[in-house]
């Protein structure tokens, strides 16, 4: 689920980008804590929108009773 989000980002700003040459290029300018704080804050970011999507998905159960 955490890929397609963040994929879903990529192909809405840059439809048709070269992923790989993408993935290359940011693996290779930042070092190994720059990517690990990358990733932390990425994952907040997912986490806060899986926690959204959740809450939604309870409100349309109470919508359907």
């Amino acid at each position: 689920m955490f890929l397609v989000y963040f994929l879903g980002h990529v192909d809405g700003r840059w439809p048709g980008a070269d992923l790989e040459r993408l993935l290359n290029s940011e693996t290779r300018k930042n070092n190994s804590s720059e990517l690990d704080a990358i990733a932390k804050k990425c994952g907040a970011r997912f986490s806060a929108r899986g926690e959204y999507l959740v809450r939604i998905g309870k409100s349309l159960e109470q919508t359907a009773k």
